[in-house]
């Protein structure tokens, strides 16, 4: 794809596929509400919905602005979104209008999202906070709605959103009235998510949008009336100075419970507490080590599953002549964020990635070494050399 990043998160489509096992659509692959990227670095697994980052951290509280805002125009497309400001006078840049019988071309819809790699645990809850400081006006009301973008979109020629449902959403939601806080042209106060009933600052809750964007793909929210008219309404895009008691920011409010990788790798040796504890009885190893003295070390022993206490290995990796080619077989451990790529040589000088030869397989057969391991299946994309040398490296996104 033109974007090596089709599903949001800080890991490539390739490294997805060939390296950590994980969906390049889904930025939570197993759903547990954790990033793929944020569960390597805490050492969990984000293709295991049980290997769960720890939730009794400490609550975090985080405000986030807008990453993209399109102020789409009733003219636009995906190369222009055609915003058309009244002339002389545009008090905003985040606003919505719309009209009635004239001057159509001044008709706007408001596409924004938040940039949620910040979110490093546990969704707790999350709230919008939207303030309107001008109605544009002194006459007409509308309910405004808020609703889940369905569709990717993004600020650039090409990719814009389009006003009037031309890019779809979901779960559309009247959050209030630009009449809510009286009629005078300034009229200004924040939405409750009920028309009629001003808010505050805390916000509106947002909580179920939010923690589908942590599943999958965030195309963020849009703003636009309900129903055609004659009037606007204006939204306050930074905190006012000179009101010190609130703050009117457009802002995205979000709570979660931060973790670390210590909550499954006390000691910070690259191996998990329960594995240590089950091979060991003790933490006293550590992953560069090795145990047994098999010349590999015991991180290795932990990502592919061979024998970690002895020299009798299992069986990790093995390969199988078919009619149409071959097929390879390796293991790869469910409990830890830990990766695992082969790489393979004819001459042992250039060393090529497995795509070079095979597929993996979607339905691979059960894992024999039980349900902490899944077997991978590679199968050969045409016929194989008569010498293939073949490595593994083991990958790992926990900081030192």
């Amino acid at each position: 794809p033109l974007d090596p990043f089709s599903d949001g998160d800080s890991l490539t489509d390739g490294e997805e596929v060939h390296r950590w096992g994980t969906n390049p659509l889904l930025a939570d692959t197993d759903g547990d509400g954790a990033f793929d990227d944020f569960e390597l670095q805490i050492f969990t697994s984000p293709i295991n919905p049980n290997s769960l980052p720890g939730t009794g951290g400490e609550l975090t509280s985080i405000a986030l602005s807008p990453s993209e805002v399109v102020l789409a125009g009733n003219s636009g497309d995906a190369d222009n979104p055609a915003y058309n400001p009244d002339d002389g006078y545009d008090p905003s840049n985040f606003l919505i209008r719309e009209r009635l019988s004239t001057d159509f071309q001044r008709r706007t819809e408001m596409f924004f999202r938040f940039d949620l790699s910040s979110v490093m645990g546990s969704l707790d809850n999350a709230r919008l906070r939207i303030h309107q400081f001008n109605r544009l006006n002194t006459v007409n009301s509308e309910d405004i709605e808020l609703a889940v973008v369905d569709q990717a979109w993004a600020s650039t020629s090409g990719s814009f959103p389009i006003l009037g449902g031309i890019t779809p959403v979901t779960d559309e939601t009247t959050i209030g009235n630009n009449s809510d806080f009286g009629t005078a042209i300034t009229a200004s106060g924040f939405f409750s998510g009920t028309p009629g009933t001003p808010g505050t600052d805390e916000g509106f809750d947002v909580t179920s949008a939010v923690t589908s964007w942590l599943s999958g793909n965030n195309n963020g929210f849009r703003l636009a009336f309900t129903e055609p008219f004659n009037g606007a309404s204006a939204f306050s895009e930074f905190d006012d100075p000179e009101t010190p008691d609130q703050n009117e920011a457009f802002q995205l409010l979000v709570d979660f419970r931060a973790v670390s990788f210590s909550d499954v790798d006390s000691d910070n040796d690259f191996l998990l507490d329960d594995f240590e504890l089950a091979n060991f009885g003790n933490l006293s190893e550590s992953g560069d080590a090795d145990a047994d003295n098999d010349g590999l070390s015991n991180l290795v022993e932990q990502a592919i599953g061979t024998d970690i206490n002895g020299v009798e290995e299992n069986s990790p990796f093995g390969f199988s002549v078919t009619d149409s080619g071959g097929m390879f077989f390796y293991h790869r451990y469910l409990e830890a964020g830990l990766g695992v790529e082969t790489l393979f040589s004819e001459d042992l000088e250039t060393w090529l990635p497995q795509s070079a030869y095979f597929t993996i397989s979607p339905n691979p057969s059960a894992s024999d070494l039980g349900p902490d391991y899944e077997k991978v299946e590679l199968l050969s994309i045409s016929e194989l050399p008569d010498k293939l040398f073949m490595v593994f490296v083991i990958h790992t996104l926990r900081p030192e």
